[in-house]
């Protein structure tokens, strides 16, 4: 029962967790644009930002932005969209990683914590991250020099990756950083975006007037949740590239991608006044796959994977190779598994029958072989020998002999 309920759980709870996701960033991306498309106010109306014309759904919208002193009728708010998404997030966190007490967060059997110890570490870089992010960008002197700040801010975060990388698994990892960056973009809601704008609305109702100050601490950490939106997104998918987050230099890996997609980000922001934006995106794009082919393949092309044996090696046979797959393997990639909670996270991949070990012999080979991804956290305990022996048998044509 407690299996099938984890699973349900993780159903919904990841469901949701998109749904919201793609709400939430929608908002932020069109409000971010309608800031950088609005046409001069009329000097009739000074209190007026601008106005823009949109077209969508068979209809003509117009959009004006005010420094209003009085409050309107109806006035809508976009909170919970971002809050869902936090919490539905972080009870994804708590099903995979955290319900079996913190075992699934650390290399199996050579770790420098104990399962407890990482599963605090855990929530400390989810919870402690925001902290020291929010104390920091709080103090006053912040805002005169926000660039060296903001690039202070950028370093401490990496080398905190680098350091949860030599504790963590590369999965668990990536998953935290992201669980990290969206906890500062729910924080910044819930504490800066969402109270500023009550006081805001407060004074105005009260006869005070519009409070610039405000207006733009919420919009110093709206700016700051445009840009951590690119580099979340990567780590909420990252679990599927077994090939990044399972290399040697998975931590640089993600650095690459953060500040590639940050700075892609940053020229979508600034096209509208940056007529070269497009050569800004298209340089980013191929200075981080010139970088990422030297740091995934520094041997250059043809080089053999650590640990395979050449083809003319020691012949494996069929049954070495399969012995190896049932011990460490058919636990999950079963259709009648052992393991009741892996195996409903396999995708229907199995190894019950010669035929089907062969069709994913390619597959056996980047995840157990290559990045050592697989068995899940080295669950099954295969031996480096067994996964050189895996490869020389793939090497040599994967035959059923």
């Amino acid at each position: 029962m407690y299996p099938v309920l984890m699973e349900w759980l993780n159903v919904f709870a990841r469901w949701i967790h998109v749904i919201a996701g793609i709400m939430w960033v929608g908002n932020s991306m069109l409000f971010n644009w309608l800031d950088r498309n609005l046409l001069s106010g009329d000097s009739l109306e000074p209190n007026k930002f601008g106005h823009t014309w949109l077209l969508h759904s068979g209809g003509f919208y117009r959009v004006e932005k005010y420094i209003s002193s009085e409050l309107p009728p109806v006035l809508h708010w976009f909170k919970w969209q971002s809050y869902t998404t936090w919490l539905t997030g972080f009870l994804l966190l708590v099903v995979v990683y955290y319900s079996d007490g913190g075992s699934f967060l650390i290399p199996a059997n050579h770790s420098v914590l104990t399962p407890g110890q990482a599963l605090a570490l855990g929530l400390a870089v989810v919870f402690g991250g925001f902290f020291v992010y929010d104390l920091v960008w709080r103090a006053p002197f912040v805002k005169k020099h926000d660039l060296i700040f903001g690039a202070l801010s950028i370093a401490v975060l990496f080398v905190g990756i680098y350091a949860l990388h030599q504790v963590f698994t590369g999965r668990s990892a990536y998953l935290h950083v992201g669980a990290m960056l969206g906890t500062f973009m729910a924080g910044n809601v819930f504490f800066h975006i969402i109270p500023s704008q009550k006081q805001m609305t407060q004074a105005i109702a009260e006869g005070k007037g519009f409070d610039m100050d405000l207006s733009n601490r919420a919009k110093q950490r709206s700016i700051h949740n445009n840009y951590f939106t690119f580099p979340l997104i990567f780590t909420m998918i990252s679990n599927h590239f077994g090939g990044l987050y399972g290399h040697e230099w998975n931590w640089l890996i993600l650095i690459v991608l953060m500040v590639t997609s940050a700075l892609v980000r940053h020229f979508l922001n600034i096209r509208f006044d940056f007529k070269h934006w497009r050569a800004g995106v298209g340089g980013t794009l191929a200075a981080a796959a010139l970088v990422l082919m030297v740091i995934l393949n520094p041997h250059g092309a043809g080089a053999q994977p650590a640990g395979v044996g050449e083809e003319g090696g020691a012949p494996v046979t069929f049954a070495e190779a399969r012995a190896i797959i049932q011990q460490h393997c058919l636990s999950c990639h079963s259709k009648w598994p052992t393991d009741k909670v892996l195996s409903l996270a396999t995708g229907g991949v199995h190894y019950d029958t010669p035929e089907e070990i062969v069709a994913m012999a390619d597959r056996i080979y980047f995840r157990a072989v290559e990045t050592k991804t697989m068995p899940f956290n080295n669950m099954g305990t295969i031996t480096d020998e067994e996964r050189e022996t895996l490869g020389r048998w793939i090497k040599q044509g994967a035959k059923l002999e």
